[in-house]
C-alpha cells in the first residue's frame, strides 16, 4: 500500500492484529475524521477458518470506520453477480455469506464488470472496491493489466475534502553566489558581550537571530520549483506507442469480448513487454558505455534504483496509544533516549556548567570549588589545611 506523503497515515492495529493470511489496514487522517483503508487478498484455496476470519474482519472494520471506509483487493469470489447481488452457490456458502455481510453492514460494492481474464477461462469479477457510502466512488475505470498479469488495473476517485496547509514556494539560498567577505564582517561581533548573563536557550536565540539576518541580507535566493515528477528515462516514444497499442487492444476486447479480440490483446501485451524490456536494456547499456564521458547520468540512475527512504513511522506508547503527529513522535523518541542516559552526579553537573566559562576565555575555576553542595564543608576544611 502506497500513501502520498502529504497525507498523515498510521496503521490500524485493531485490524492488523486480527489473524488473517493477507490483509493490511491503515488510517488516513481527514481533519477530525479518519478514513479507514484496507487491502485484502483471499486465496482461492483458503480454508473455512480463514473465510470466517475474513467476514469478522469486514464486520469489525465497519464498526471502527464509523463514516469513511474503503476496502479493496482480490477476494476470489467469481460466483457472485454484483449487478444483482446474487450467487448460484448454496445458502451456506462463502459467496452468499459475503453478500449478506456486505448488505447487513450497509456497504456498497462498486465493481460490476469482469476484472480478470485468462485464456479460455470465463471472465470473472475477482477484484472489488467496497465502501460504506453509495456515492463515494467516482471516475471508476477498469484499465488494461500491468505486464503479463491477468488482472485488470482498477482506478477510481474517492472524493474527500482535505484542508492542506498552503505550501507557498520557499526561496532556496544560493551559497555559490554569496559574498563571504560581507558575511564574515557581519558575523564578526563581540559574542561574549551579546550573550552576557544569558542561558543556553537565550544565547542560541541571539545567535540564530543574527545568523538569519545575515543569510537574508547577504545570500541571494532562487525560486523553489517544487518537487518535479521524475520521468522514467527509458520510456521513449517507441515504448509509449506500444503501451497505447496495448491499451487500445484491451478496450476493444472489453467492448467485443470475442476470441479474436482477446487474441489481439494478448499479442499487443506480449509486444509491449518485449518493447519495454528492449528499450530499458538499450538505455542501461548506453549508460554503461558512456560512463567515462558522463558518469553523473550513470550514478543518478543507479542511486534512483537503490535509494529507499523510509520516514519515521508512528510509535506506540507505553499506555498502548499511538502517536498521531510528527511532534508527538519526536517527543516519544526524546522520552526514550532520555531514559537511557546516565544520570550525572552533582560534581559532574557543576564541572560541566563551570567549563562553559572556558569557551569565553575565562580562567579555569579552582578545583576545590567544583564540589557538590553536600561536600562543600569537607573540602573547605581541606583547602584551609593546604593554605
Amino acid at each position: 500500500m502506497y500513501i502520498h506523503d502529504k497525507h498523515q497515515s498510521m496503521p490500524c492495529a485493531e485490524l492488523n492484529d486480527i489473524f488473517y493470511d493477507e490483509s493490511l489496514w491503515c488510517w488516513i487522517e481527514k481533519d477530525e475524521t479518519n478514513i479507514l483503508v484496507g487491502v485484502i487478498y483471499r486465496r482461492d484455496s483458503a480454508g473455512e477458518r480463514n473465510n470466517k476470519t475474513l467476514i469478522t474482519l469486514i464486520e469489525r472494520a465497519t464498526i471502527l470506520a464509523r463514516g469513511h471506509l474503503v476496502i479493496t483487493g482480490d477476494f476470489n469470489l467469481p460466483d457472485i453477480d454484483w449487478k444483482n447481488y446474487t450467487t448460484t452457490a448454496n445458502i451456506n456458502s462463502l459467496p452468499q455469506t459475503f453478500i449478506d455481510t456486505v448488505l447487513d453492514n450497509y456497504l456498497t460494492q462498486h465493481i460490476t464488470s469482469f476484472t480478470r481474464v485468462r485464456g479460455q477461462d470465463r471472465p470473472s469479477t475477482l477484484d472489488l472496491v467496497i465502501t460504506k457510502n453509495t456515492n463515494t466512488v467516482e471516475e471508476l475505470t477498469i484499465d488494461h493489466p500491468l505486464g503479463l498479469s491477468d488482472h485488470a488495473v482498477i482506478k477510481f476517485d474517492y472524493p474527500v475534502e482535505f484542508h492542506f496547509v498552503n505550501s507557498t514556494k520557499q526561496p532556496h539560498y544560493n551559497y555559490y553566489k554569496c559574498n563571504y567577505d560581507n558575511i564574515r564582517s557581519f558575523m564578526n561581533r563581540d559574542w561574549e558581550t551579546a550573550m552576557l548573563n544569558q542561558n543556553i536557550y537565550e544565547a542560541w536565540h541571539t545567535f540564530k537571530q543574527a545568523y538569519e539576518e545575515c543569510i537574508n541580507t547577504h545570500v541571494p535566493t532562487t525560486a523553489d520549483k517544487g518537487k518535479q515528477k521524475s520521468k522514467t528515462p527509458w520510456l521513449n516514444n517507441t515504448a509509449t506507442k506500444a503501451i497505447k497499442k496495448k491499451k487500445c487492444a484491451w478496450s476493444r476486447f472489453q467492448e467485443r469480448r470475442t476470441t479474436e479480440s482477446y487474441r489481439q490483446y494478448i499479442k499487443a501485451r506480449d509486444d509491449t513487454k518485449r518493447t519495454i524490456r528492449k528499450e530499458k536494456c538499450s538505455y542501461e547499456k548506453k549508460l554503461v558505455n558512456d560512463m567515462k564521458k558522463n558518469p553523473r547520468a550513470f550514478y543518478k540512475y543507479a542511486n534512483r534504483k537503490s535509494n529507499a527512504k523510509k520516514p519515521v513511522s508512528n510509535l506506540k506508547r507505553d499506555d498502548g496509544t499511538t502517536t498521531q503527529t510528527n511532534k508527538e513522535t519526536a517527543e516519544e523518541l526524546n522520552k526514550y533516549f532520555s531514559s537511557v542516559f546516565t544520570e550525572e552526579t552533582d560534581r559532574e553537573e557543576i564541572i560541566f556548567n563551570q567549563s562553559i566559562n572556558l569557551m569565553f576565555g575565562e580562567e579555569p575555576p579552582d578545583p576545590f570549588d567544583l564540589q557538590a553542595p553536600h561536600q562543600a564543608t569537607q573540602h573547605q576544611e581541606l583547602k584551609d589545611d593546604h593554605a
